[in-house]
């Protein structure tokens, strides 16, 4: 199986751990990268997403996500085609950062969304234009 994490995923186990919706979401991305570690798993990465992480002001949460990523096994580069496709995912309802981050984890890691017809067709399905 193929997975792509965004930020906030990657993010999630060194967040504040009081809560138990955040501390059910840690364990769930800590279960996924145990799956990248032994294998059963395939992480896809983006250059995207190194961008991103190098923006958040911890020093120390950089440090930790970069070590982690040393686990993605291959990656998406950004291209015309990539931002092209951004910019369409962005008329469909996806703003800023999510438009990038959606597309390669659409198409490279085959997610299951309702936005996917309207990557692989470049066109908008119903639920896409509601969303």
């Amino acid at each position: 199986m193929r997975i792509y994490f965004n930020t906030s995923a990657l993010s999630r186990p060194f967040d504040d751990l009081s809560s138990a919706r955040t501390r059910l979401e840690a364990e769930a991305v800590v279960a996924l990268l145990e799956g990248v570690e032994n294998e059963s798993r395939e992480w896809i990465g983006a250059d995207y997403l190194d961008f991103e992480v190098t923006q958040d002001p911890d020093r120390e949460r950089v440090g930790r996500l970069q070590s982690l990523m040393a686990l993605v096994k291959r990656r998406v580069q950004t291209s015309h085609a990539v931002a092209s496709r951004a910019r369409e995912l962005e008329r469909v309802g996806l703003r800023g950062l999510d438009a990038p981050r959606k597309m390669v984890s659409m198409l490279r890691a085959k997610a299951p969304t309702s936005l996917r017809s309207a990557v692989m067709n470049g066109a908008p399905s119903a639920s896409a234009s509601a969303a």
